[in-house]
């Protein structure tokens, strides 16, 4: 037998070995944008609900900050958040429910705006806002 002959009886070997050699079926199914986001953030909750701090920290961090404190911090993470009508000084007058004052007075409120003369609003520019609007409504009447 000659080399080309031998050749080609290995390559004719070869192919018949991998026609029976079938690679394995994959069950692979990618994931949605959204099925990826709900794992990644299952995976995080786990690691942060897990996280422990060592003895030695916790030691430190007791040291630092005592009971009394951290009721204290409990207590004041329970209270209502943002201005009430309570807190505002009397000086200030009521407008549209709420009390108010000049800006810039420190009481976190604005003054309210009043409509100028003939019902225009006091910001000249949303007359175009206005005029979209109306064509709006008028190409919704067929008109």
């Amino acid at each position: 037998m000659t080399n080309e002959e031998r050749i080609a009886a290995l390559e004719r070997e070869l192919a018949e070995l991998k026609a029976k050699v079938s690679p394995p079926k994959s069950d692979f199914v990618p994931l949605s944008a959204a099925e990826h986001f709900d794992q990644m953030h299952q995976a995080r909750e786990c690691a942060a609900n897990n996280f422990r701090f060592s003895p030695e920290i916790q030691r430190e961090m007791n040291k630092a900050c005592g009971t009394a404190d951290l009721q204290d911090l409990v207590h004041a993470s329970r209270r209502p958040q943002g201005p009430s009508v309570e807190a505002i000084p009397s000086s200030q007058t009521l407008i549209s429910g709420r009390r108010g004052g000049m800006a810039g007075d420190g009481t976190g409120w604005k003054p309210q705006r009043d409509w100028g003369a003939n019902g225009q609003h006091p910001t000249p520019d949303i007359r175009n806002v206005d005029a979209v609007a109306e064509g709006f409504a008028r190409r919704e009447k067929g008109g």
